[in-house]
C-alpha cells in the first residue's frame, strides 16, 4: 500500500521533525528497480538544503533518526516526469545527472498527486501564477547511440537521454563531467523514424544541427523503444498539423521550440548565445521500410526527400548537470 499515512505529522499535512525543510508529503512508495516497499519523505527548501525527496528502509528509522538511504536534491534533477515505457502503470522517474530513479505509485490519483508536489518543489519561484507545474520534457528515455551514421561521424556515441516535447527532440550526452554536450532537432528537421526489437532509427534532414544524416539508438528493451516510436510519431503528427493551420513565420524570440531548453538552463545550465531559424511544415509520413545496423527489417516513416528547414540550432549546446545531494 503506496503512501501510507502514517503519523499526526502527515494527517495534518505539511509539518516539520527538526532535520531541516518541512515535510510536504511523506509514505510507503515502491522503488522500481526493486519493486521493493521503503518510505519516503518529501522535503521543502531550507536554509540548510534545497528541496529534495529521501528514503529510509521503514518509517522506524525515519522516527529514530537514522540517515536517508539516499536523498535526491529536486532542483538538481535533469528531469521529473511520468514514465510510460515500463510494465508499471504509475511511475513517476526523476533523472538525475547519471542516473533514473523510478517510483511506483498503485494510482492515477497519487501519481499525480506527487508528481505535482515534486515539480512544484523543482520549480519553486519559476512556477508561473495560476499554472499547474508541468515537467520540461513530457518524454525521456535513456538510449546508447550506435556507431552507425551520425553516431560515428559526429562522435555522439554512447549513452544520452532522449527528451521530447511538442516541437523538438534533445539528445543530452551522460557523462561523468560537469557539462554535457546537448543537440537539439526541431521535429519538423526528421524526415523519418523508425524501431525494430530494441533499436530506434531517425533520419534528419541537412539543415538539423547535425547536418544530414542517421541516427541509431539502443535502448534496454522493446516495450521502451515501441514506446518512443509511438510517442515520436505522434508528436511529429500533431506538430505537422499545427504547422498547416499556422502557416505563418514566427521570430526566433518566441519560437517555443527554445523554451523547455530555456527553462532547463535557467535552473542547471550554461549556454553560450544561439539563434533559432523559423521552421517550415513537414510534408506527411508514409510507411517504408529500412534495415537495421544489423540486418533486422525495420518499420519506418519516411517524409519527402525534398530538404526541411529546420528551426533546431546548428551547433551542440553545453548542458551542466549537478550531481544529485
Amino acid at each position: 500500500m503506496a503512501s501510507l499515512k502514517t503519523s499526526a505529522c502527515e494527517a495534518r499535512g505539511r509539518c516539520h521533525d527538526g532535520r531541516g525543510g518541512e515535510i510536504v508529503k511523506m509514505g510507503y512508495l515502491r522503488k522500481l528497480k526493486t519493486m521493493k516497499k521503503r518510505f519516503f519523505i518529501l522535503r521543502g527548501d531550507s536554509s540548510e538544503a534545497s528541496a529534495r525527496l529521501e528514503y529510509y528502509e521503514d518509517e522506524k528509522k525515519w522516527k529514530k533518526n537514522h540517515s536517508p538511504r539516499r536523498a535526491i536534491s529536486l532542483k538538481t534533477c535533469f528531469n521529473i516526469n511520468r514514465r510510460q515505457d515500463t510494465k508499471h502503470k504509475h511511475v513517476i522517474a526523476l533523472y538525475t545527472k547519471d542516473d533514473c530513479f523510478g517510483l511506483v505509485l498503485d494510482s492515477e490519483e497519487e501519481l499525480e498527486d506527487w508528481l505535482k508536489a515534486l515539480l512544484s518543489l523543482q520549480y519553486g519561484e519559476d512556477i508561473v501564477d495560476g499554472e499547474e507545474p508541468k515537467p520540461t520534457f513530457e518524454h525521456v528515455w535513456q538510449v546508447t547511440v550506435l556507431n552507425k551514421g551520425l553516431g560515428n561521424t559526429r562522435n555522439m556515441l554512447g549513452r544520452h537521454l532522449l527528451c521530447l516535447t511538442d516541437r523538438s527532440l534533445s539528445l543530452v550526452k551522460l557523462t561523468q563531467e560537469e557539462r554535457a554536450e546537448t543537440y537539439e532537432f526541431s521535429l519538423v528537421s526528421v524526415r523519418r523514424c523508425g524501431r525494430s526489437d530494441c533499436f530506434f532509427y531517425m533520419e534528419v534532414g541537412r539543415s538539423s544541427c547535425t547536418g544530414e544524416g542517421e541516427l541509431w539508438m539502443q535502448t534496454e528493451d522493446t516495450n521502451i523503444a515501441d514506446n518512443m516510436y509511438a510517442a515520436i510519431l505522434h508528436a511529429m503528427s500533431n506538430n505537422s498539423s499545427k504547422e498547416e493551420q499556422l502557416a505563418r513565420p514566427r521570430s526566433s524570440s518566441t519560437n517555443e521550440v527554445s523554451k523547455p531548453i530555456a527553462m532547463l538552463q535557467r535552473r542547471q545550465t550554461h549556454v553560450g548565445n544561439s539563434s533559432v531559424k523559423e521552421a517550415a511544415p513537414p510534408t506527411r509520413a508514409v510507411p517504408t521500410n529500412e534495415p537495421d545496423p544489423h540486418g533486422h527489417p525495420q518499420q519506418v516513416l519516411s517524409a519527402a526527400s525534398l530538404p526541411v528547414a529546420s528551426s533546431c540550432h546548428h551547433h551542440h549546446r553545453t548542458v551542466t548537470l549537478h550531481h544529485p545531494t
